[in-house]
């Protein structure tokens, strides 16, 4: 069972960046004041986008264990 969840781990990680590349970069909204445009900032947080990668691989397991659980039960 450890083998198959490494291998769910990885298979979303790939995904994950072949994907959704742009997670890889945390990103932050804010407003100009004067104008009320939109600015994209990336945070240079370590921990900020290491969270954030976290929950996208959970949130893939998640979405692939409930298709193992259609498929094979």
């Amino acid at each position: 069972m450890a083998s198959m969840a490494n291998r769910q781990m990885e298979f979303a990680t790939e995904k994950i960046k072949e994907n959704h590349s742009n997670w890889l970069k945390s990103r932050s909204d804010v407003y100009d004041d004067e104008s009320g445009a939109q600015i994209y900032c990336l945070v240079d947080d370590p921990e900020a986008i290491e969270r954030q990668m976290k929950r996208a691989i959970a949130n893939r397991l998640v979405h692939l264990h409930s298709i193992l659980v259609e498929i094979f039960y």
